[in-house]
C-alpha cells in the first residue's frame, strides 16, 4: 500500500498503538523502536518521501507512548483494587479468628466448670441437699458471669477507636467520591473519650454521606491550650440552624459530648462544621 499512497504509513501507527499489549513497558518500548527502525529502513530501500516516514515515526511514538502510559495506569489501578480487596478480606478473616479464639477460650472454660459442678450437684442431690443447692447456686453465678463476659467480648469488637474510624471514614467517603483528609495530632485520650469520639465521628461521616452532597471533607483533632478539639467540616449544602430540624443523630452526638463534659458547636454556612471541645486530661 505504501507504493500507492503515503497515507499507508497509518498502518505502522496502528502497530505502534498495540505495542502496549506486548507484555510489559520495556518490551512495548522496544516494539516502538523496532517499528521506527523498520519505517526508516523501508523508506531508504524504496526511496519514500517525508510525507510517508515523518508522520509514521512521529505518531508511532506519540500514540504508542500514550497507549503504554494509559495501559500501565489501568494495570496499576486493577492491582490497587485487588490489593484493597485482599486487605479487607484478610482483616475480616483476622477479626473472625480473634472473635472465635476469645469466645472459644471463654466458653470452653465456663462450660467445663459448669459441667463439673452439675455432675457434683447430681451426686449430692440425694445425699447432701444443702451442698447440692450451693453447687446449683454456683452454677447460676458462673453462667451469669459467662454471659456478662460474652457481652463484653462482643461489645469490644463492635466499638472502635479514632484511628480505626478515621481509616474507615477515608475509605467510605472516597468510595463515594468525597475527597477526605485528616490531621490527628499527638493528643492524650483515655479509652472512654477515644471510643465516644469515634462514635461521634462515625455519625458525622454518615450525615455527610446522606445529607450534605459534599465533595470534600476534613477532620482535625488537636490540642488547643488545655482543651482537646475535634473539628469535622465539609463543603456541602449545610442545613438550617433551627434545632428542631436536627435529627436524632445530631442529638445523640450532643448527648455523648455532654457525658464527657464537653461542648458541641455546629455551624452551617458554606458547608457544615462540627466542633467538639473537651478538657484535656491532667498530666499525672
Amino acid at each position: 500500500m505504501a507504493q500507492l499512497t503515503p497515507g499507508a504509513s497509518v498502518f505502522f501507527v496502528y502497530a505502534g498503538a498495540f505495542c502496549c499489549l506486548l507484555g510489559n513497558t520495556k518490551v512495548a518500548v522496544v516494539g516502538l523502536v523496532t517499528i521506527a527502525l523498520w519505517i526508516v529502513v523501508y523508506s531508504l530501500l524504496f526511496n519514500m518521501n517525508g510525507f510517508f516516514y515523518v508522520p509514521a515515526i512521529l505518531f508511532n511514538f506519540v500514540i504508542g507512548g500514550v497507549n503504554i502510559y494509559q495501559h500501565d495506569i489501568d494495570l496499576n489501578r486493577k492491582e490497587l483494587i485487588l490489593s484493597q480487596q485482599e486487605v479487607r478480606h484478610l482483616a475480616r478473616t483476622s477479626e473472625r479468628e480473634r472473635i472465635a479464639r476469645d469466645l472459644h477460650d471463654l466458653i470452653g472454660h465456663t462450660f467445663s466448670v459448669i459441667t463439673l459442678k452439675a455432675e457434683l450437684a447430681r451426686k449430692l442431690v440425694d445425699k447432701d441437699q444443702p451442698q447440692a443447692k450451693r453447687q446449683i447456686k454456683e452454677i447460676e453465678d458462673v453462667s451469669r458471669e459467662a454471659l456478662k463476659q460474652v457481652r463484653e467480648v462482643v461489645t469490644g469488637y463492635r466499638t472502635s477507636d479514632l484511628n480505626t474510624e478515621l481509616a474507615h471514614a477515608k475509605y467510605v467517603l472516597q468510595s463515594n467520591e468525597v475527597a477526605f483528609d485528616y490531621q490527628f495530632d499527638d493528643v492524650e485520650l483515655d479509652e472512654t473519650t477515644n471510643k465516644e469520639l469515634a462514635i461521634v465521628l462515625r455519625e458525622a461521616v454518615t450525615n455527610i454521606l446522606k445529607h450534605s452532597n459534599a465533595s470534600k471533607a476534613r477532620v482535625k483533632i488537636s490540642k488547643e491550650g488545655s482543651n482537646i478539639v475535634m473539628q469535622i467540616s465539609d463543603d456541602g449544602i449545610g442545613f438550617t440552624s433551627d434545632a428542631s430540624n436536627r435529627g436524632f443523630g445530631l442529638k445523640g452526638m450532643g448527648e455523648r459530648i455532654s457525658k464527657l463534659s464537653g461542648k458541641l458547636k455546629i455551624e452551617s454556612h458554606s458547608g457544615t462544621r462540627v466542633t467538639i471541645v473537651l478538657s484535656a486530661p491532667k498530666a499525672s
